[in-house]
């Protein structure tokens, strides 16, 4: 018995042009207030913490941030919604991490956008952030 090698490399192959599409990480949507910007929403399945990114686009300082969030099903339905303050240091232009408490006590949900999680018992879901009011710092 012999051995013998084999070829595993394809021939001929072609590059096809690709359209790139750009999914924006903005949390909130565009008819919401441009005072300031959410992105970077990130709740794996188990986590206890919810973390996204604020932006000051005000020239002032903001310490508080009252906020409505609102979370759907993948068919835009609302599975739930609440408001949170966020105590903070915002100065004008710039951007901070806030982590909040999870809505998700059982830890079933995950973010449409964070790694899908193996088991088959998790639900992805949508957020919007809605900025309710901002306490301007003295």
């Amino acid at each position: 018995m012999s051995l013998c090698g084999q070829r595993t490399t394809r021939r001929s192959l072609k590059t096809a042009a690709v359209a790139e599409t750009v999914i924006c990480d903005t949390i909130a949507s565009a008819s919401d207030s441009t005072a300031f910007r959410f992105a970077g929403y990130e709740k794996p399945l188990r986590a206890t913490r919810e973390v996204f990114f604020a932006t000051n686009n005000t020239d002032s300082a903001v310490s508080r941030l009252d906020v409505t969030l609102i979370y759907k099903d993948m068919d835009e339905r609302i599975l739930d919604s609440r408001k949170v303050s966020i105590e903070n240091e915002f100065p004008p232009h710039e951007t901070r991490r806030v982590e909040i408490s999870s809505w998700d006590k059982q830890k079933v949900f995950y973010y449409h956008r964070s790694p899908v999680p193996r088991t088959r018992q998790a639900t992805p879901y949508r957020i919007r952030i809605c900025l309710d009011a901002a306490l301007l710092k003295r």
